[in-house]
């Protein structure tokens, strides 16, 4: 699966879990890291109703590799999500 950081003050944590289910962490406030079967940024922003039309505010961008420091939860989950490409 393809992993997405999706930062959206216009989306709550019931959206992004019910498209999501088991396959995304909250990050911190309106900050999410989920993985998806969609194959562009585009898409989880339409799964999200992320959008001009939709006049919701959001960003979408991938998370082909990563660095940091943060709860081992999140680069457990990343990990195993990268696996199931």
């Amino acid at each position: 699966m393809k992993r997405y950081v999706v930062i959206s003050p216009d989306t709550d944590s019931g959206s992004v879990s019910e498209k999501f289910p088991d396959n995304y962490e909250l990050l911190e406030g309106q900050v999410w890291v989920v993985a998806a079967q969609q194959s562009t940024c585009a898409d989880v922003c339409e799964a999200l109703g992320i959008g001009k039309e939709q006049g919701m505010r959001g960003v979408v961008t991938t998370m082909e590799d990563y660095y940091g420091f943060y709860d081992r939860a999140l680069w457990e989950k990343a990990s195993a999500w990268g696996a199931q490409a």
